[in-house]
């Protein structure tokens, strides 16, 4: 046998014996990172639909700003055109 045959070999053994050694916190440590990236994946699918629903709501939110804004708008307009009655009437009975 050759040389590098040889030590080809004996690395070889040792590594499967480390490997063999270490097999049942390797094993843990696939189990973990496989359980973590499935974790990752559920918390990444909650992220999106939080974010669609956080969108959904901002567009009710425009509209509902919009009607309240033309609302305010509206009793603005009403209320100076009471207060203009009111300060006729105040005036004529002053006067």
């Amino acid at each position: 046998m050759k040389l590098s045959n040889l030590l080809l070999f004996t690395g070889a053994a040792a590594a499967s014996f480390c490997l063999v050694k270490n097999r049942e916190k390797l094993m843990n440590e696939a189990v973990e990172s496989y359980e973590l990236m499935d974790r990752i994946q559920d918390n990444l699918q909650n992220i999106q639909r939080n974010l669609q629903v956080v969108q959904e709501q901002k567009d009710n939110l425009q509209t509902i700003s919009q009607d309240l804004t033309y609302q305010f708008k509206l009793f603005e307009q009403d209320a100076t055109a009471r207060l203009q009655q009111i300060q006729d009437i105040w005036n004529t009975h002053i006067n």
